[in-house]
Parts: C-alpha cells; sequence; structure tokens
C-alpha cells in the first residue's frame, strides 16, 4: 500500500498524532514532515514501514517519535529519487521517550540551519537512537547539540557516510557505547566531541581499520572528563583538553 503526502497537507498533529503509521507499506512525502506539535502528543511508527522523501525536505519532532522495527523487519527513511533527503530533527521541546531503532536511515543531509547539522540531530533533546544503519549520507551521522543533550546512542552501525559519524558540541553529555564505525568518505575523525561531557560513556564501541591515510578514530576537544574505556580503536586518537 502506498501513501502520498504533498507540501500542502504537511503531517501534523491533528491528522496523525494518536495514531500510527501501520497501514502503509510505502510513505512518500513530498513536503516537511511535522510529527507532534506538543511533547505529550505521540507518533508511532511500525515495523516495515519505509517513508521516502521525494525531494530535499525533513522530518521535525517536536512530540515522541517511536520508530522502532525488529531485526527482521526494520524502518526505512530514505530518498525516492536522487536527490537527497534533509533530516530527522529533534527540538528542543521533543519528548525524552523517543525512540529510534532498528531503522535504516540513508540518504540524508542537513537541514542548513543551527543546530540541527546532521542527518539526525538532537537540539537540547535526549532520544534513545539504538541498533540502526546509519549509511550513506551527505552530511553528519547523527549532531548532538546543547547541554540538555544526552542521548543514549548504542548498537548502531555507521559506514560510507561523508562526514563525522557523530558529532558532539556545546556541553552534550552522550552515551556511546556498543557501536560499530565503519568507514566513512571523510578524512578527519569519525567521532568529534567538542566540550562535551561524555567521555566516561564513550565505551565498547568499535572502530574500523579501513579509515583513509590522514584520518583519526577519536578527537576530543576542550573536554572535562576522561576518556572512556574498552573502544576498539585501529587508528589515531586525538584528545586536547
Amino acid at each position: 500500500m502506498l501513501m502520498r503526502l504533498c507540501q500542502s497537507c504537511t503531517l501534523l498533529f491533528e491528522q496523525l498524532a494518536k495514531h500510527s503509521i501501520s497501514l502503509c507499506w510505502l510513505l512518500i512525502v513530498l513536503g516537511n514532515f511535522v510529527a507532534n506539535n506538543q511533547t505529550t502528543d505521540t507518533l508511532t511508527i511500525s515495523p516495515g514501514v519505509e517513508i521516502r522523501f521525494d525531494g530535499n525536505y525533513r522530518f521535525d519532532v517536536f512530540g515522541s517519535l517511536i520508530a522502532v522495527g525488529t531485526i527482521t523487519d526494520s524502518i526505512t527513511f530514505t530518498r525516492n529519487a536522487s536527490t537527497n533527503w534533509m533530516s530527522l530533527n529533534f527540538s528542543n521541546s521533543a519528548n525524552d521517550s523517543s525512540k529510534v531503532k532498528y531503522c535504516i536511515i540513508e540518504y540524508g543531509t542537513e537541514s542548513g540551519y543551527d543546530p540541527y547539522r546532521g542527518v539526525i540531530n538532537c537540539n537540547n533533546s535526549s532520544p534513545t537512537i539504538s541498533n540502526n544503519t546509519i549509511q550513506y549520507n551527505d552530511n553528519k551521522g547523527i549532531y548532538i547539540d546543547g547541554s540538555s543533550a544526552q542521548p543514549s546512542i548504542f548498537g548502531n552501525i555507521f559506514q560510507f557516510n561523508s562526514n563525522y559519524s557523530v558529532y558532539g558540541n556545546n556541553s552534550a553529555a552522550p552515551e556511546i557505547t556498543s557501536n560499530i564505525f565503519g568507514f566513512d568518505w571523510y578524512n578527519q575523525e569519525t567521532l568529534f566531541l567538542r566540550n562535551c561531557f561524555c567521555l566516561l560513556f564513550v565505551i565498547w564501541n568499535q572502530f574500523s581499520y579501513w579509515m583513509l591515510a590522514d584520518q583519526k578514530s577519536i578527537s576530543c576537544t576542550e573536554m572535562s572528563k576522561q576518556f572512556g574505556e574498552k573502544n576498539f580503536v585501529f587508528k589515531s586518537i586525538k584528545i586536547t583538553i
């Protein structure tokens, strides 16, 4: 089953809140997708749903988003044609109960303005982002900004992205554990943390040996905590306190 959404009928809480995107297998979005207008509102996306953005559009979350697939039946966020979509944005009013789990997030870019500079953005918000495959994106995989941003990022696979896999900034405090950072098309660090408060919680991650010649696994600047343990790093680490 196919559902199309044009720009004149952008999804709002009045249309989909307290409902699920489950009756359609394929959702093609032709305008910016706004999920939930209040922090108490919830939008649930069921396993197997594929959301294709037919242009340079974004998905903004102001309430709670529950996008939880399964190991065998993931949820997909992707482009519909050759033009990449923008990003999945958890605003500073998004509910911290939001979950993105067992999803494929690919062919995104960014929203083009601060602080939404990645494909998945946490603006002073703390969703759970786990067990996803984040790949073939044309900007940062996950961008975390602000002192109230404490997302749990674990069990994900990052590969073939064109910028940092994870970028933390402005006193953010994410928990980054048990992720696999594969090959990226970016000759800089895979994981970049600036003025963050999370290094003791950067543990049990695996960083690919197959990086570009001058690429570092992790770069940490202006940090106030010591580096976590038990990360499997095959390339150099740069830490500046």
